[in-house]
């Protein structure tokens, strides 16, 4: 129902410079202040447009000034917090278990950054440590793959379980004599055929090359 311009106490501008009767019937353009008595949507300018037809003119709601970028920007920053309070409340076990799920499709970097939080939480998870090594040699940190390992065989994990990905670290980084001696010492309990093939390949690193073929029956490339 169209509500009487004189109930609303506008202060009424027009937008050109003639002044406006009542009397005035013909369809004009007019810039309103309302009252503060009016609540509107805090992303909207404080003026409307109306179309005059007299004394019962018919105020328009119109966006004329809207402030979206506050609102933009909070939505956004809702959003934002929203999604990180929801990570917060993981626990390291779904975190190791979504790892292992990455680093079975090849996903390394998103399974380190996974290890990484289930670390913060739990620093003294030895699977944790063992997956991030292997997260971290399949990018090409040798070095922090060895540590990672060392921090597993430490916190308790069995030799049995890392020899496969030691021996592949240590080759990794070029530590042919240290591997050699850890299979050829049993620290690294690896099974036949692996353990020839790591054998003969820490020979081949050592320039060893007529051991490596006889170490493990291995024809060039020693693999």
């Amino acid at each position: 129902m169209p509500v009487p311009i004189t109930l609303l106490n506008l202060s009424i501008r027009r937008y050109s410079s003639k002044t406006v009767k009542d009397s005035d019937t013909s369809s004009v353009g007019y810039e309103t202040t309302l009252p503060y008595s009016v609540k509107l949507h805090p992303n909207f300018d404080h003026r409307i447009k109306i179309t005059s037809k007299g004394k019962n003119a018919t105020p328009r709601g119109e966006r004329i000034a809207p402030m979206r970028a506050k609102g933009s920007i909070a939505a956004a920053v809702v959003a934002l917090l929203a999604v990180a309070g929801c990570d917060m409340f993981i626990d390291s076990g779904t975190r190791i278990a979504r790892a292992e799920k990455q680093i079975a499709a090849a996903h390394y970097a998103a399974a380190r950054v996974e290890l990484k939080k289930a670390l913060a939480d739990q620093p003294d998870n030895a699977r944790a440590h063992f997956l991030l090594a292997e997260a971290a040699l399949q990018l090409g940190d040798g070095a922090g793959a060895l540590e990672e390992l060392q921090r597993a065989l430490d916190l308790g994990m069995p030799p049995a379980a890392t020899a496969d990905a030691m021996a592949r670290t240590e080759l990794a980084v070029g530590r042919y004599q240290p591997l050699l001696a850890q299979i050829d010492g049993g620290q690294l309990p690896l099974q036949e055929p692996v353990r020839s093939i790591y054998r003969g390949q820490a020979l081949h690193g050592l320039q060893r090359d007529a051991e490596a073929l006889t170490a493990g029956n291995l024809s060039p490339p020693y693999t």
